[in-house]
């Protein structure tokens, strides 16, 4: 899940991925207030000897670790945060979740 901290430091941070006949340029901000990620995506793709442009705007809650863990607590769940799965580390921001609730009558 995400949550914040998924953008270092003020700057709006920039990628790109790219191949031989595709682009795609992301911006990412983060609006530590709101706990909102914004991801500005732009894609070009070749067909032929022409180039397509497609252009995303994505908006992504951000929810901080101990208000998930709180919030599944209250549910009855009995839960712990994750820093990967099996040998894959999440990146920044990205936290797992494991939990469990008891079978009723148990």
């Amino acid at each position: 899940m995400a949550a914040p901290g998924r953008v270092l430091g003020a700057a709006p941070a920039k990628t790109h991925f790219e191949a031989s006949d595709w682009a795609i340029l992301v911006t990412a901000e983060e609006d530590r207030k709101r706990n909102l990620l914004t991801r500005r995506i732009t894609s070009f793709r070749r067909a032929g000897s022409r180039y397509w442009r497609s252009e995303e705007v994505h908006y992504q809650k951000l929810v901080g670790k101990a208000v998930v863990m709180r919030l599944l607590r209250e549910a009855g769940f009995r839960v712990r945060s994750l820093p990967g799965y099996g040998e894959l580390r999440f990146p920044r921001g990205l936290v797992g979740y494991l939990g469990s609730k008891a079978t009723p009558g148990r």
